[in-house]
């Protein structure tokens, strides 16, 4: 019975990472404004962040990105960044795939609004990665 066990177990995770490179992957980070730089964050996102996304969309290292802003106003005072990979190894090559893309648009580093770094108006309060699960079976195969 353990024998059998043992073998299952085997056979399961032999097939899991095949099985899972064809689920999508999204990433979230929950990103806090600070000091109310609100213009140099959005600068930021719009002019770096967006912009190295919307490449990765035409060379198919990524399937989506969206950029979520809640009212300026507003307690919280976050952005919410989702980008989706079509696969495990896409995510997993991430760095190595948006490296040359941020070289083609910004060999010389980010563009700042109002010379401010971003650790002067922006902290990654939360990173979080999810395998999307579907019930999309030809997908699978």
């Amino acid at each position: 019975m353990k024998k059998l066990a043992l073998l299952l177990l085997i056979g399961f995770m032999a097939y899991q990472p095949s099985y899972a490179q064809k689920d999508a992957y999204v990433i979230m980070d929950i990103v806090k404004v600070k000091n109310g730089l609100w213009n140099e964050a959005l600068y930021f996102f719009e002019n770096n962040w967006k912009l190295y996304r919307e490449d990765a969309i035409k060379q198919g290292i990524i399937s989506s990105y969206k950029l979520l802003v809640n009212k300026a106003d507003s307690v919280s005072n976050n952005i919410v960044l989702i980008t989706e990979y079509p696969d495990s190894l896409s995510y997993r090559k991430s760095e190595e795939n948006f490296r040359p893309i941020l070289k083609k648009f910004r060999p010389n580093g980010p563009a700042y609004l109002n010379e401010k770094k971003r650790n002067d108006f922006m902290e990654i309060v939360v990173f979080n990665s999810y395998r999307v699960w579907t019930d999309d079976k030809e997908k699978r195969k």
